[in-house]
C-alpha cells in the first residue's frame, strides 16, 4: 500500500489524469502538464506518506510537524464512490496507526464541492473560517 520511488509511473498516471490534474496543481498557471506532479525524490522522502490501496487512487500525507499532517487524495473516476470512501478511511487509519500523526488537515477550496463532500464522508470535519 505504501508507495516509494518504484511507484513513480503509477502515482503520476493518477496525478496527471485529466480528471485529477487540474485540481492537483497550483492555480497560478505556472505548472504545465509536461511536469510530474510527484517526483521520485518526493516518493523516496521517508517523511511523506504516499498510499495507493488500488492502482486507481493515491492518498498523500505531508507532515507539518511530528503530529500534524496535510492530506491529499487523487482518485480516478472509475474508483470514485463507496470504494474511494472505504479506502480513504483506511488510509487515514493506517497513517494514525503507523506514524506519530495525531491530526490530518485538508486545505480544500470551497469551490471543490465534491472534494469537500468526499472529505466529510471519510471523516474530516469543517474547521476554521470559510468564505
Amino acid at each position: 500500500m505504501r508507495c516509494g520511488p518504484d511507484d513513480f509511473e503509477n502515482v503520476n498516471r493518477i496525478m496527471r489524469n485529466d480528471s485529477v490534474y487540474p485540481f492537483a496543481v497550483s492555480s497560478s498557471g505556472e505548472t504545465s502538464k509536461t511536469e510530474y506532479p510527484v517526483s521520485k525524490d518526493f516518493l523516496g522522502d521517508s517523511r511523506a506518506v504516499i498510499l495507493s490501496p488500488t492502482p486507481d487512487m493515491v492518498f498523500i500525507f505531508i507532515p507539518y510537524s511530528e503530529t500534524l499532517y496535510q492530506g491529499h487524495s487523487a482518485v480516478l473516476p472509475c474508483a470514485r464512490g463507496k470504494q474511494a470512501i472505504k479506502h480513504g478511511k483506511e488510509a487515514c487509519r493506517w497513517l494514525f496507526q503507523n506514524t506519530t500523526c495525531q491530526k490530518i488537515m485538508g486545505l480544500t477550496p470551497v469551490y471543490l464541492r465534491n472534494a469537500i463532500l468526499f472529505s466529510l464522508m471519510v471523516g474530516f470535519k469543517k474547521e476554521g473560517l470559510q468564505k
